[in-house]
């Protein structure tokens, strides 16, 4: 065979030279031995079918060509002898030189195929030829078995290489200017060579010429790629065709295609025009007129180089296709090589990352390192192969820079490919492109390292004294800061620093710094140096995890400045502190004192209340009895008179003096209360500024209690020629048959009171001479600024315990006020006018002591006045139901006399004026009281205060305990009810009651005797100890 010449051919007698020389035009060798693409040419002699073989000789062989070009001798040389890795590396080196010292043997085309493969091509060559020639095509020898990535059976024409024509018939071995023409017909065929051979399943290009030979060229991989490849083209004479070898069966097409188009080919050109030049007939590069072509495609297909695989295929996941399909489009480049490190198959993207140019072999990438790194990475990879040969390997190098100049870094992953038998067959490897990895890494390391320049410029410019040491302690390095914070001389050792501390704290900052090292924990301390000086030192590992510390970094601060700033505040607020402990003791004192005081106060307001009320009682009881002695003696002289029975020593001067001691007493009574409203006064005052007054309820019958109220004005109105009315509303038969409250009845009964005394004081001097004192009750409150008015209800039942209000109006025929007047009245101290207290008298302070008690049980209280008419003052209080009250059909039970139920008629309820017959009853008629007072005088009103209602028997006792001792001399139930004075000598009344109740839960004494306590105190703590130790009530 002839490499670039012609070799010597296996035909008798002749010789491949000759055969060259005789058959192919000179030129076309010339050029085809120039060509970059693999060409070789078969003489037609050589494909002929031998007439008189043996029946049962074995089939012709594929012959060598006679020519085959040196891109072609370069293809195969991959067959004959693979190049070692050193080799392929540059060859430098004991490695190359060991495996690259065998000459490499020239390979035949057909030696790098399989036997089976080229008793194909010859029989696909002999019936191209025989068409060629006007002979019908022979029958295809056998059909080989499929492509793994294309299911059996299956073919599909190729559109045509726009980039590379088929060539027209070259010329003769005449001139190029002979008359005569040659034809040629192009197919097309796909071989597997070996597969040491790079891309090893390679399509080619036959040319057959009707002169007797076929030239066999290698289709460019970019037209393969560009599915440019296995066409049927017509030319415009409508028979020059291109015969199709499949794929996938490797068996001629043309059998299947029609006679006409496998017959002798018409002898012209695609365009009409005689080819002249051998170089246009193989590769038609001039920029002719194209022929009119059809493109057919029988299925979608997808290339992995050379190779179609079918789109549905390579696109199923669970197929090996689709596979194969992935790994060749994977972004980052993949390869195999052999145990020598040659590379078998790479993918298109391991290409593109290394650089390759095209043409360039895949061997050829160590010229594409970078030169800085090509040395080591060449060492790395042989140690690899020659040292650790079954280890996985990762490694970091650069190629060479692409077009901008910027570097291009890369990470190869290479694994050992381990059979089942566990012999190495080679590696598998992973290239990808770490650009921006290095970007960023490059950029951390500036970061970095300008950091680390940072942070020394700043250790040796910085106030704080910064050290590092070893794990154990020991100093490493400090700054010059340090020196100066712990006043140790550089030219000292560091560790004279120790001596340098006060010695009350060397202990100190010694054990805890040992402990810190022990324990690997961090330290904070503040000590003290010798000079004076105040720092804080602060001593932490350099890692975060402390078993991975591999020593401590420490810092060394000046705080003089600030402990001693410290210290004076520390002393400030101690001194503080002392002033606030002070302080405290002195409010203490003082508060112990307000309390002493308070109770001083408290004191004499029972001594005021005890010393004042008792007298002025007394001096009004006894003024009382006197007058209706005087009263009665005068009534019955006048009697006597009347019926001449008088004697004469009682004459009229004696009536005209019992007249005018009538009046004096009269005048003694109204000085009497004028003191007891003003003495009550005045203890409310004290009581409201102690924060003494406070509201406790109990259950209590209104209507009675408001009865008592008016008895108690009884003689002063008498005297004073007043009218007094009470009003009862039906609407208190909704509390039930006995108009029962829970409301606090003392402070109820002070605010009449200072009502009802102010409008008999105003009305006393009017020729109209009345008071008139309404209740009612209600469900609903009134509105916050409305008139306190019992406002209309449609519903009159009452629940029990519900919450009323009750209220109250004093009106009055008095002398009346102007608004001006109305709007002082409620204020403390004050009057209607200045004239008020020189013509009436009084304090100015039981209306602001109403008001007070009124809002203390959530009510209010005013005032309404016409001058020359009177006034009327209304309030109200809050307070609860007992019993449920009547239904509207039921008959409620008398609640007052006169009041049965409600007999309102349209919305007004009725008033009842109660009063009282001619004849007075007596309502403790017949029965036995016991006094018990230490008072002379008391005991003397008390006996005929009794004696005047009615008491058979009244038993007085000077103390508690002949109180005792006389309630023991009577039998069980003898004695109707004990009047006990709460503060008596010997026993006081408490002690004597907690006596009595003591015996009848002994059962010495039978029944519940029933005791009421006398008190002139004014506090309600003593009326509620009273209750506490077993009264019934206090009065």
């Amino acid at each position: 065979m002839l490499s670039g010449q012609p070799a010597p051919s296996q035909d008798a007698g002749k010789s491949s030279s000759s055969i060259v020389s005789n058959l192919v035009p000179r030129q076309l060798v010339n050029y085809l031995s120039d060509s970059p693409l693999p060409v070789c040419i078969f003489a037609h002699s050589q494909l002929a079918h031998q007439p008189h073989a043996h029946p049962h000789a074995p089939p012709p062989t594929l012959p060598p060509p006679v020519f085959q070009n040196p891109a072609l001798d370069s293809l195969l040389a991959q067959r004959s002898a693979t190049p070692a890795i050193g080799t392929v590396l540059g060859g430098a080196g004991a490695f190359g030189a060991a495996n690259g010292a065998r000459a490499a043997r020239k390979v035949e085309f057909p030696d790098a195929m399989a036997a089976k493969t080229r008793q194909r091509l010859r029989d696909w060559l002999a019936d191209g030829a025989k068409v060629a020639s006007g002979g019908a095509p022979a029958p295809p020898t056998r059909v080989t078995s499929p492509s793994p990535l294309r299911p059996a059976g299956t073919s599909r024409s190729r559109p045509s290489s726009p980039a590379v024509r088929p060539p027209p018939a070259p010329l003769s071995r005449r001139s190029s200017s002979s008359s005569s023409s040659s034809t040629s017909t192009t197919r097309q065929i796909s071989l597997q060579l070996h597969r040491t051979i790079s891309m090893s399943k390679l399509r080619w290009r036959a040319t057959v010429y009707d002169e007797g030979y076929t030239v066999l060229t290698l289709l460019p991989a970019l037209e393969v790629a560009q599915g440019r490849s296995m066409s049927v083209e017509q030319g415009t004479s409508g028979a020059n065709g291109t015969v199709r070898i499949d794929e996938e069966d490797e068996s001629p097409t043309q059998a299947h295609l029609p006679a006409a188009q496998i017959a002798t080919p018409k002898r012209d050109s695609h365009d009409g025009a005689k080819v002249t030049s051998p170089i246009d007939a193989v590769f038609p590069l001039a920029d002719r007129p194209r022929s009119n072509s059809v493109v057919q495609r029988s299925r979608d297909v997808e290339m992995l180089g050379e190779i179609e695989v079918l789109s549905d295929k390579a696109m199923d996941a669970t197929a090996l296709e689709g596979l194969a399909w992935s790994a060749w489009n994977l972004p980052v480049g993949l390869f195999r090589a052999d145990t020598d490190f040659r590379l078998l198959q790479t993918n298109p993207t391991w290409r593109k990352l290394c650089g390759l140019p095209e043409g360039h072999t895949n061997d050829a990438w160590p010229s594409r390192i970078h030169p800085d790194d090509r040395a080591r990475v060449v060492q790395h990879y042989v140690d690899i192969v020659e040292k650790l040969p079954r280890e996985r390997d990762e490694y970091e190098f650069r190629w060479l820079p692409d077009s901008k100049g910027q570097e291009q870094w890369c990470v190869c992953v290479l694994s050992p490919v381990i059979r089942s038998n566990g012999e190495l067959s080679g590696y598998l490897g992973v290239l990808t492109n770490i650009n921006k990895h290095k970007a960023i890494e490059s950029a951390s390391e500036r970061r970095e390292a300008q950091l680390q320049t940072e942070l020394a410029i700043l250790s040796d410019t910085c106030a704080v004294g910064l050290s590092r040491h070893e794990l154990d302690g020991t100093f490493i390095s400090v700054n010059p800061a340090w020196y100066e914070v712990t006043g140790v001389d550089p030219s000292q050792p560091v560790e004279t620093w120790r001596a340098r501390i006060h010695p009350d704290d060397q202990e100190k900052i010694f054990k805890a710094w040992d402990h810190a090292l022990a324990n690997r924990e961090n330290l904070t301390l503040q000590f003290r140096w010798e000079t004076g000086g105040v720092s804080l030192v602060q001593v932490v590992l350099n890692h975060r995890e402390k078993e991975k510390a591999t020593g401590w970094i420490g810092s060394v601060i000046d705080i003089t400045a600030q402990a001693r700033a410290e210290e004076a505040i520390l002393n400030l607020s101690k001194e503080r502190e002392a002033m606030a402990k002070a302080e405290a003791t002195e409010s203490e004192e003082r508060r112990k004192v307000a309390v002493e005081e308070k109770r001083q106060q408290e004191l004499l307001i029972d001594v005021t209340s005890h010393e004042i009320r008792n007298p002025i009682s007394a001096i009004l009881q006894n003024s009382d009895f006197t007058r209706s002695s005087l009263q009665s003696l005068r009534e019955t002289l006048i009697s006597l008179h009347s019926r001449n029975a008088l004697p004469p020593e009682l004459d009229d001067q004696i009536l005209h003096d019992l007249e005018e001691d009538i009046e004096a007493l009269d005048a003694i009574t109204e000085c009497g209360l004028a003191q007891e409203r003003i003495a009550n006064d005045i203890l409310g005052l004290a009581q409201i500024q102690l924060s003494k007054y406070s509201v406790t309820p109990i259950d209590f019958d209104l209507a009675t209690s408001l009865r008592n109220i008016c008895r108690m004005f009884k003689s002063e109105c008498r005297t004073k020629g007043i009218e007094l009315k009470l009003v009862i509303g039906s609407s208190l038969a909704r509390l039930g048959a006995r108009a029962r409250v829970f409301a606090d009845p003392a402070r109820l009964t002070q605010i009449i009171v200072n009502l009802l005394s102010n409008a008999i004081r105003f009305t006393a001097k009017s020729q109209v001479r009345i008071v008139t004192l309404r209740v009612e009750v209600s469900g609903v409150p009134p509105a916050p600024n409305a008139p306190l008015i019992p406002p209309h209800e449609t519903e009159y039942h009452i629940e029990e315990k519900r919450p009323i209000h009750l209220f109250f109006s004093v009106e009055d025929t008095g002398p009346g006020m102007t608004e001006e007047e109305t709007s002082r009245l409620f204020a403390k101290f004050m009057q209607a006018s200045p004239f008020t207290h020189t013509t009436w008298g009084g304090s100015g302070l039981g209306l602001w002591i109403a008001r007070n008690l009124c809002e203390l049980q959530g009510g209010r209280i005013e005032v309404a006045s016409t001058v020359g008419k009177g006034s009327i003052f209304r309030c109200f209080i809050t307070a609860r139901s007992v019993e449920a009250g009547p239904r509207k059909d039921n008959r409620a039970l008398a609640v007052v006399e006169g009041i049965t139920g409600p007999n309102a008629a349209g919305g007004q309820p009725p008033k009842v004026f109660v009063r009282r017959g001619e004849k007075d009853e007596k309502p403790l008629s017949g029965m036995t009281v016991l006094c018990c007072e230490d008072n002379q005088i008391n005991r003397t009103v008390l006996r005929r205060q009794l004696q005047k209602e009615g008491c058979d028997e009244v038993l007085l006792a000077v103390d508690g305990k002949e109180g005792l001792d006389l309630l023991n001399a009577r039998p069980a139930g003898q004695i109707d009810c004990i009047l006990m004075d709460i503060e008596m000598p010997v026993m006081d009344g408490l002690a004597a009651t907690r006596a009595i109740r003591q015996s009848e839960l002994d059962g010495t004494r039978a029944g519940h005797q029933r005791i009421v306590g006398l008190t002139g105190n004014a506090r309600s703590a003593q009326r509620h100890s009273a209750l506490e130790a077993g009264m019934d009530a206090t009065a």
